[in-house]
């Protein structure tokens, strides 16, 4: 077994597997079926919307040791959503690129999944960063070399490293 997908010896041609796949697909449509009848009965389901995908934001960001601004977020979700905010805050570059990469991931479900949208969804999560030791450029891949994720800023070797651009 290989570690990376990317290594796999039909990558990028993989095969879809139904007998495989099939029971654990059901399985997911049945939580899902769950979690949509849960959500039925919550009264305000446009502020459950906005407070669970605020949620995701902030846990995903954590995953990345980033600390966003929870409430500039919100705003900038609950604006794009076309949510009435009863208290919205000042929002900047930063909350809005995060507000739109979630709300043209959820809502923009019909759209392919392509480069562009992608390098867009980078643009949206880099443009306004300003807290990194390495510049990115956003919204283009990146070179030749192969991309090094380092486990906090302190650390010297690489946690994960990820395939050369070439084979994506």
């Amino acid at each position: 077994m290989t570690a990376w997908l990317w290594q796999h010896k039909n990558w990028p041609n993989m095969v879809w597997q139904q007998q495989q796949l099939a029971p654990l697909l059901r399985g997911v449509y049945d939580r899902l079926g769950q979690l949509k009848g849960k959500s039925a009965l919550v009264e305000n389901n446009a502020e459950f919307s906005l407070d669970t995908l605020l949620a995701n934001i902030v846990a995903l960001s954590a995953i990345e040791s980033e600390k966003v601004d929870v409430y500039a977020v919100r705003s900038s979700l609950a604006r794009q959503l076309g949510i009435n905010d009863k208290s919205p805050v000042k929002t900047d570059g930063s909350s809005e690129g995060l507000a739109s990469l979630m709300r043209s991931a959820v809502t923009d479900l019909d759209e392919t999944i392509n480069l562009e949208r992608l390098l867009n969804w980078h643009r949206w999560l880099f443009e306004h960063h300003e807290s990194l030791i390495q510049k990115v450029e956003p919204g283009v891949l990146r070179g030749e070399a192969p991309m090094q994720i380092f486990l906090g800023l302190l650390h010297g070797r690489p946690f994960i490293l990820k395939p050369h651009q070439e084979p994506i």
